[in-house]
């Protein structure tokens, strides 16, 4: 009995079967891959796994979750079709891992196969019935088929889900339209809209169910802002893709979430490692230069922005952040031929002409920040802090009397303001301090 035991355990331990018969796969070019990290990443990989088939005592499981992984590195890289056989032999392998007939199904759904891709998410679902993405895709290859009965059921249940996906409601909505159901498609197309108004691209099939409704009216209102703003749901498994490989564009989206969280010093790490790997894009040495200023790290701001301004001479945005850095750090001569470039550029950008404006003034300089006040003025009467730094510049220029009158506009319109009446106070004084 022992003997049978021991037998039996070896078995189980056992790499694969004799019978396995797996597709081979072969790893694609990928030259085209930008960052040299990112392509010896997917060779290494490669490398990693040709070493796993070739030797039989691997186990199964782990020879399939490294077919997986291979294949989900590819499909982070782009390279959808050839992920497809990594797929299938990490589904073959490891049958009770949801994951790789999930990703084949968006294998298949890239390459418009509805009918597969509705198979593949058939089986991830039966192993992970309540996964909201799966049902929402699920629904969606069933509509790709022109089959709205089981796509509305899927839909449904991801709705339950999440009440407010607007990736079901979305498709709820186009379910709805095979019905000839318009007046239910209307109301998810709203539904959807209210809880995420950027998703513009409800908004066509929005016009069309108004237009069988025989609402011309609210249709062409719709149609007026149609757009491309695709909804998915969400798919905490397809967000996995975008941290795989050590691309520039992966630090980028790392360095964006953390900024959400005002974390700007990890933001400004990530930032720097997307510049090691692509040295000379001065959009990421911009941000880069951004987030070292919001962490507190001036010197080293000045630096990328400076290296940003050298190497895109015509990014205004990045000569703007140039600028105000200089400020903070007392160097207004220097700010002001950065803004006076910036206006120069774009000349009604009224923030850029505002902050030009202040240098000046600040820059014991009131008579050539006058005009520029008076553009912004111009344009945007209402504006408050051009107002009163308007005011400042006039009585800096020894035109007390305008200055006066301005104050006292400011302080009537704006009376939320008080500077504009400490600032009066001041000049009644004989105090025309800036």
């Amino acid at each position: 009995m022992k003997r049978i035991t021991l037998l039996a355990i070896l078995i189980a331990g056992c790499s694969r079967s004799p019978q396995t018969k797996l597709p081979p796969v072969s790893l694609p070019d990928v030259s085209p891959v930008v960052q040299s990290t990112a392509r010896e990443q997917l060779r290494s990989a490669y490398s990693a796994l040709d070493a796993k088939i070739k030797n039989a005592a691997t186990p199964a499981a782990d020879l399939g979750n490294s077919y997986g992984e291979m294949g989900r590195l590819l499909m982070a890289a782009e390279f959808t079709v050839a992920a497809e056989p990594y797929f299938q032999n990490a589904e073959a392998l490891a049958p009770s891992d949801m994951r790789w007939p999930y990703y084949l199904g968006h294998v298949y759904r890239v390459r418009g196969d509805a009918v597969r891709s509705a198979a593949a998410f058939e089986r991830a679902l039966r192993l992970a019935p309540s996964d909201e993405a799966t049902l929402v895709w699920l629904g969606d290859a069933y509509l790709n088929q022109d089959r709205a009965a089981p796509a509305r059921d899927m839909l449904a249940k991801a709705l339950s889900a999440n009440p407010r996906s607007v990736a079901a409601l979305y498709r709820l909505g186009r379910a709805a339209q095979l019905d000839r159901d318009y007046p239910h498609a209307i109301e998810y197309f709203e539904r959807g809209l209210s809880i995420d108004p950027r998703a513009s691209i409800l908004r066509y099939p929005l016009a069309m169910a108004y237009r069988e409704a025989g609402q011309l009216e609210q249709a062409e209102a719709q149609l007026r802002q149609r757009g491309d703003a695709d909804v998915g749901p969400v798919d905490p498994l397809m967000r996995q893709l975008d941290a795989l490989l050590d691309t520039a564009a992966v630090f980028e989206k790392r360095a964006i979430d953390a900024s959400k969280t005002g974390d700007w010093k990890t933001a400004a790490a990530y930032l720097r490692k997307a510049v090691e790997l692509e040295p000379n894009d001065a959009a990421l040495r911009h941000k880069l230069g951004t987030a070292l200023s919001m962490a507190g790290d001036a010197r080293a701001a000045l630096e990328q922005l400076e290296a940003a301004v050298r190497a895109a001479p015509e990014n205004v945005d990045a000569r703007f952040n140039l600028a105000q850095v200089l400020v903070s750090n007392g160097r207004l001569d220097e700010a002001i031929t950065q803004f006076l470039d910036v206006v120069k550029r774009s000349p009604k950008d009224l923030d850029a002409r505002f902050e030009l404006a202040e240098a000046l003034r600040m820059g014991r300089r009131p008579k050539e920040a006058v005009p520029h006040y008076e553009f912004i003025l111009k344009a945007d009467r209402g504006r408050a802090d051009a107002q009163f730094g308007y005011a400042m510049a006039l009585a800096g220029a020894g035109r007390f009397a305008e200055a006066r009158e301005e104050l006292k506009e400011g302080r009537k319109v704006h009376p939320e303001r008080p500077e504009f009446g400490q600032a009066l106070a001041r000049l009644a004084a004989g105090d025309p301090r800036r």
